[in-house]
This record gives C-alpha cells, structure tokens and sequence, in this order.
C-alpha cells in the first residue's frame, strides 16, 4: 500500500491516513469492539475472525460509494503538521 500511495517504506502508514481511511479505521474497531462483546466472542482466532470479516464489511461498503482506499492521496506527514494542527486531531478510541 506504501509503494502504491508513494509513502517512504520508513513511514508509519496511519500518519498519512486521511479523514475517511482514520474514519472507517475507527468505525471497524468500533463494530468489532461491539460485535466481540455481543456476541460473548472468545478465543484470540474468533477475534481476528471477527475483525477481518468486518473489516471487509466497512471495505465493502467504501467500495459501494466508489471509495477505494489504495487510490485516496496520502495526507501530508504528520511530523509536518505543527503543534496547533495537531491538536485538532481527534484521538482514534479504543
């Protein structure tokens, strides 16, 4: 995914993440977080299960809408953002 967004390989991909890769990044942890706790699943290979599955869920839904995340631009690194625009970037919950 690096090389096709032209990120250097020494880069962290989610500092390049835009709002609607960040975005969808959160609503699967969100949907996985509530699925694992809904459903009582146990296991860490039922876990993964369930976050890949709704991973290709929230994949799937981008591509419906013509969102395919390998083709969105990389934002600019974060390390070039100043402090104050920093700040203004949520923090992804747990």
């Amino acid at each position: 995914i690096k090389a096709r967004k032209g990120i250097d390989p020494k880069e962290d991909l989610l500092d390049r993440a835009g709002h609607i890769e960040l975005a969808a990044l959160e609503l699967k942890n969100a949907i996985t977080k509530e699925k694992l706790a809904d459903l009582n699943i146990q296991g860490e290979q039922q876990a993964m299960d369930t976050h890949h599955r709704v991973g290709r869920d929230i994949r799937g839904a981008l591509h419906n809408s013509g969102v395919i995340p390998e083709d969105l631009k990389p934002d600019e690194p974060i390390k070039n953002l100043t402090p104050r625009q920093r700040k203004l970037i949520p923090p992804l919950s747990s």
